[in-house]
């Protein structure tokens, strides 16, 4: 059952496109918008995934997630499925712990018994001139148009 005014992931619309995802398209608009049956089944897992999220950091996940930009989707996306492959294992999970004097890091896992085992930080390694590439391409095309 959902929890009326829960962040969601994705908007609760009608999906009726089953058209492949345009390159210049971002990979959350096309998740959000697909109608085809394997786009259902990924949104309805990660919405689980997000749902067993820490309640701290789900505004700030949900911000990145549906960026327009894929990068900061994508780490957004790494950081969500981290969470859900630790659960999954049975550990226990605490949201961005202090380490240090002002410093925290994503998680820190732990056993059942709340014994510390290791803290994870979930980092994207992404290539920037990934983005320069798409700009590039971008305004290319733009120039053809005129």
């Amino acid at each position: 059952m959902e929890k009326k005014g829960a962040l969601r992931l994705f908007d609760s619309i009608e999906r009726s496109s089953l058209r492949p995802k345009k390159e210049n398209e971002s990979n959350f608009a096309y998740l959000n918008q697909s109608g085809r049956p394997i786009a259902q089944r990924i949104r309805n897992l990660l919405e689980q995934w997000f749902d067993s999220f820490p309640e701290a950091g789900k505004p700030e996940l949900w911000r990145r997630f549906r960026a327009a930009d894929d990068t900061q989707h994508l780490s957004a996306f790494f950081e969500l499925y981290c969470h859900a492959l630790i659960k999954a294992h049975g550990y226990s999970v605490k949201y961005h712990p202090f380490v240090g004097k002002s410093k925290h890091v994503d998680f820190l896992v732990m056993e059942k018994a709340h014994k510390p085992l290791f803290y994870l930080e979930c980092t994207l390694a992404a290539d920037p001139s990934i983005d320069r590439k798409s700009k590039a391409r971008l305004a290319h095309l733009i120039a053809d148009l005129n």
